[in-house]
């Protein structure tokens, strides 16, 4: 016989782990292919260290492309981009915290937002690359 708080504690167990798959299946598609990227880490905190190492590459291969794309443009031009950028940096940032406050205050939280600046940072990188003028 299974003593009753052994059974509630798998009971809870259980459901944390419910509550945990549903949380990954009911993610957006943008955050889902990054979580992918970064899905055979086993822990929360390693989730957030890989999506770390992969948002600062993301990041790296945003400024070299920007950095490209401001050197092709005229003083116009340039100054319509800086203001889009710092734009979409603001987006950026509130589309996040919006994404993950569906699991606002749990350990999954920043990790949704991480898949998210990830992925939404790589959607940007394509976005100004296909403004870089033809080689």
């Amino acid at each position: 016989m299974i003593p009753i708080a052994m059974k509630i504690h798998g009971q809870l167990l259980l459901a944390a782990a419910l509550a945990l798959a549903g949380s990954f299946a009911a993610a957006p598609a943008m955050a889902q292919q990054a979580q992918a990227d970064c899905a055979t880490e086993h822990s929360t905190l390693a989730m957030r260290a890989c999506y770390a190492r992969a948002s600062a590459t993301a990041d790296a291969e945003l400024n070299r492309t920007y950095r490209a794309l401001v050197a092709s443009l005229d003083a116009g031009r340039r100054a319509k981009l800086l203001a889009a950028q710092r734009a979409w940096l603001r987006y950026r940032d509130s589309h996040c915290a919006f994404m993950a406050s569906e699991s606002e205050g749990g350990t999954l939280e920043p990790v949704q937002r991480a898949a998210c600046v990830l992925e939404t940072t790589r959607t940007r990188t394509r976005e100004l690359r296909s403004a870089l003028p033809a080689r």
